[in-house]
Formats: C-alpha cells, sequence, structure tokens
C-alpha cells in the first residue's frame, strides 16, 4: 500500500502499481494530518495535526479516535514498529518520548524513550531490532536510538 495525504480533509490510499484503492474523507480537520503509517493488516494510522489519532480499517472505515492525553502533549510522527506497535513520537511540556501505544485503543502502553533535551519532529523509523530514528530539527541530525533509550549514533 502507499498512503499520501491529498489535503486537509482526504487521505489517498493506492496499491502497489498506483491504482487508487480507496479515499479516506476524514472531514472538518483544523489542520492537515502531520503523518501517516500502515500495519501489516491494511489499517492506517494518522495524526490529525489536531494532536488526535486516528485508525481506518483497509476499506477507509473510521474504528478509533484517541485524543491527546493532556494538553501539554502534541504528537511530531508515528510508525508500526516490527512487533506490531503504534509508536509516537510525542512532544510534551516536559522534553519529548517515543510512546508504545496499543494499535485497539491507541492509548500508551509505555515510553519507550524519554529523549534528552532538544527538538524532535520530522519523522520516526523503527529497524527489525527496534532501534529508533528519529530527526532533531534542534541539532540538525538524525539520531538512532535503542529501545533500552540509549543513544547509539548521531
Amino acid at each position: 500500500y502507499a498512503l499520501i495525504i491529498a489535503s486537509p480533509n482526504e487521505i489517498n490510499v493506492f496499491d502497489m502499481e498506483g491504482n487508487v484503492l480507496y479515499l479516506l474523507t476524514t472531514g472538518g480537520w483544523s489542520y492537515a494530518a502531520c503523518d501517516i503509517t500502515m500495519d501489516a493488516d491494511g489499517n492506517a494510522y494518522t495524526e490529525t495535526g489536531a494532536n488526535v489519532l486516528k485508525k481506518y480499517d483497509s476499506s477507509g472505515n473510521l474504528l478509533v479516535t484517541h485524543y491527546r492525553e493532556s494538553s501539554s502533549v502534541w504528537f511530531e510522527s508515528l510508525n508500526i514498529g516490527p512487533d506490531g506497535y503504534l509508536y509516537t513520537l510525542e512532544g510534551r511540556s516536559s522534553g519529548s518520548a517515543i510512546a508504545k501505544r496499543n494499535t485497539a485503543d491507541l492509548t500508551i502502553i509505555e515510553d519507550a524513550v524519554t529523549l534528552t533535551i532538544g527538538y524532535y519532529g520530522g519523522g520516526i523509523c523503527l529497524d527489525s531490532n527496534g532501534n529508533f530514528y528519529i530527526y532533531s530539527w534542534s541539532a540538525d541530525e538524525i539520531q538512532k536510538w535503542s529501545s533500552a533509550g540509549v543513544k547509539l549514533a548521531s
């Protein structure tokens, strides 16, 4: 699958040949979607830009809407890990963190990594070993963090 945010209110889902499978009309967002990812079952996850996580099934039906835990949390990026969990890169009033989330209801299971001081955003990736790759725009570098929260490289 390929996912493209077409406008603040639309997400297009394509197959590998470029055919449109369906269009998610999210409707009424006050901000454009910031990030999107898909799991092995074809479910799409997005962050609306208004700090709301949403999960859609492979047919484009909305399954879950999850509002941020507090006003001092904002979502920067998200991705599915090799373990099947959803990981969100979050800004918080106390700093930044990577939260491990349940894909059934999008609630936090645990903070996987608490990041050092700095500003993060722009993307999160995970490798097959569960290491995190994130972009720190305050340091202008890509950083690699272990699943145990140890900074491995920058």
